[in-house]
């Protein structure tokens, strides 16, 4: 898995609002994740690799990713994605 340069921001966002959200606080340039639900606004998140649906991420692709920072919901912990973040994903 590649390292991202120290202090380097890198978000995955794994919830469609919190997407368009992070856009809207001027952070497109720092996404590099997303879920195939995250579609707006879609000149901005058709750049951006898909890392599964909201409730099925692709945990090893999101490794590979190597986000910094992660956007999820509350159900996400139930799946392993609090436990990828916690680790380093």
């Amino acid at each position: 898995m590649s390292q991202p340069a120290s202090g380097a921001l890198r978000i995955a966002s794994l919830v469609p609002s919190l997407t368009e959200l992070v856009v809207a606080l001027g952070l497109a340039e720092h996404l590099v994740a997303r879920t195939g639900w995250c579609i707006h606004p879609a000149d901005v998140v058709g750049r951006v690799a898909k890392v599964g649906g909201t409730k099925t991420v692709n945990l090893d692709k999101l490794r590979r990713l190597a986000p910094t920072r992660l956007t999820s919901s509350k159900e996400a912990k139930h799946r392993g994605v609090s436990s990828t973040a916690a680790a380093g994903a």
